[in-house]
């Protein structure tokens, strides 16, 4: 979103401008600005993301420009105006402190064993170790300053009684004018990554941007070391469950927000939302920085808690029996005809079933995705305008399933050739809800059928076709291995990663059809003789 191109192909840095801001930020007509950018005089990518984070720095300074303007044009505002100088004040205040102790801490022993300055009763060393340890008390004294301001300010947002052992921020010490601070690894590695994500990773992505702002935000990336880390881990570890909505932490701060939910007692996040919806992606984040030259080494790699619930525990897979009693009640009582008005309430739990293809990437299909290759009818999962994929690994070549081909699935994709366009969707009642999420709808149905026929189980659902899927890999031997993993659209270890989709439609298709379900009949759903169709020939 951030990174894009103009019509000579030079990049520009663009950002829109949030609606709170737009409250005081204006353009040059004096009305609203709803979007800042800047060019980045390149036509490299590379240099162009390079280049981003003076560009977020430079956004970040107009911000406070225009934020500061508007504070001295609004009476009403004195006061806050008043008080953002006074802790500008004290942040240069604690500034110089620090400035001033890390000078004289590096040189105090070589000061003293040039000139001995140590008295008789002491060494350099001990010397130099007392006036440290009164330094370190003036500035442990200061810091408590700062405490007591912080506890003043979350007692003013409904916070009373609030202690010194309530979780603080994270302190971010100030980085240097030319330093690459981890607010802007955050916006380089949004705008590098964002056009490649489906909308569930953009979404999944910004609250974990949010704890690393504002807990070390303003820190330096190449100075965050294991022990910062382990502080944004107790941070995660503590974060309030659905923080973003519950309207306690309305206008908090992720410290305030921590320390709130403390105070009330409220619910956390539950350890598997801690280790892959904010370690693993802070990780990814940080592995970016390394391999972008912002860091040496990632300091967050391992950090993970023990999860109570087994993997295999948090969604099953259907049993044999509830498969059974699932494809012989209605719809699939009876065969349906290729002119039903929703066929993809039909079709995508079986196309599911034999593929292992996620709901989104069933319902996004079109008309134009079913097509012969090399004499193979196969599926071709691609992202298009409108709708995105979820990796890349999720762009790649399905062979349609002998048992699919059986049940005539291909005649209905001919009814579906007759009716419409090859860029029309395959199933129109699989398309995406306002949120841009495909087959959101028709999974909400099919979670309303489970009940109804009293399926039940952790977490049913039409995802738990692709836990089936994996299980039949599994007892092919096909698990873990390239072919499968192709197949399930997930990454491939090793030297075989570069071929990825590229795998030759023949061994992908002799590959699926190792992947059966034993004591499964569907024959009741197969078309009469004269559609009725073979699979094709192996």
């Amino acid at each position: 979103m951030y990174l894009t191109k103009n019509a000579h192909g030079v990049y520009y840095y663009r950002r829109p401008i949030i609606a709170e801001d737009q409250i005081f930020w204006m353009g040059a007509k004096g009305t609203p600005k709803k979007e800042w950018s800047c060019s980045l005089r390149t036509k490299d990518r590379r240099t162009a993301i390079d280049s981003m984070w003076s560009a977020a720095a430079a956004y970040e300074a107009e911000r406070e420009a225009q934020y500061k303007r508007h504070l001295t044009q609004a009476p009403s505002r004195e006061i806050s105006l008043r008080e953002q100088e006074e802790q500008a004040a004290r942040e240069q205040e604690e500034e110089e402190r620090r400035q001033r102790f890390e000078a004289r801490k590096d040189v105090r022993v070589g000061v003293r064993r040039r000139f001995r300055l140590a008295t008789a009763e002491l060494l350099p060393e001990e010397a130099a170790a007392r006036d440290l340890v009164r330094e370190h008390a003036e500035e442990a004294a200061f810091q408590k300053e700062r405490a007591s301001l912080l506890e003043t300010r979350l007692a003013e947002l409904g916070v009373p009684d609030f202690s010194l052992d309530q979780p603080k921020p994270i302190e971010a010490a100030k980085s240097p004018a030319t330093g690459k601070t981890v607010s802007m690894l955050c916006g380089a590695y949004k705008a590098a990554k964002w056009d490649g994500w489906g909308a569930s990773s953009q979404k999944a992505i910004i609250p974990v941007l949010r704890v690393l702002r504002e807990t070390i935000g303003g820190r330096e990336v190449a100075s965050i070391d294991r022990a910062t880390a382990r502080e944004v881990f107790d941070a995660v570890k503590s974060l309030p469950l659905n923080m973003g909505k519950r309207k306690e932490y309305a206008g908090l701060t992720v410290p305030e927000a921590i320390a709130k939910a403390k105070h009330m007692g409220l619910p956390l996040i539950h350890p598997n939302t801690i280790n892959r919806a904010y370690m693993v992606q802070i990780a990814a984040v940080f592995n970016w920085a390394v391999k972008e030259d912002w860091a040496v080494k990632n300091p967050f790699g391992g950090l993970t808690v023990a999860d109570p619930v087994d993997d295999r525990d948090k969604r099953a897979p259907f049993k044999q029996q509830q498969l059974g009693t699932l494809f012989s009640s209605a719809p699939w009582d009876k065969r349906q005809p290729d002119d039903v008005d929703k066929p993809g309430r039909y079709w995508v739990p079986l196309i599911a079933l034999y593929s292992g293809a996620r709901l989104g990437e069933i319902s996004g299909l079109r008309i134009m995705d079913v097509e012969d290759m090399e004499g193979i009818t196969a599926f071709r999962v691609r992202p298009y305008e409108g709708r995105t994929l979820k990796n890349r690994e999720s762009r790649r070549n399905v062979p349609v399933h002998s048992t699919l081909l059986a049940l005539g699935l291909m005649d209905f994709v001919a009814r579906r050739r007759e009716q419409g366009q090859p860029e029309d969707v395959l199933f129109p009642d699989a398309k995406a809800n306002s949120r841009g999420q495909w087959g959101a709808k028709l999974g909400e149905g099919f979670s309303k059928l489970l009940r109804d026929q009293e399926i039940t189980g952790t977490k049913l659902g039409m995802h738990s076709f692709r836990h089936n899927f994996e299980d039949r890999l599994r007892a092919a031997g096909l698990h873990g291995r390239a072919e499968g993993q192709a197949l399930a659209g997930r990454k491939i270890a090793g030297s075989e990663a570069d071929y990825g989709s590229e795998f030759p439609i023949d061994l992908l298709r002799d590959a699926l059809e190792k992947v059966s379900y034993p004591g499964l009949d569907l024959s009741h759903l197969r078309p009469g003789p004269l559609s009725e169709r073979e699979p094709d020939p192996r």
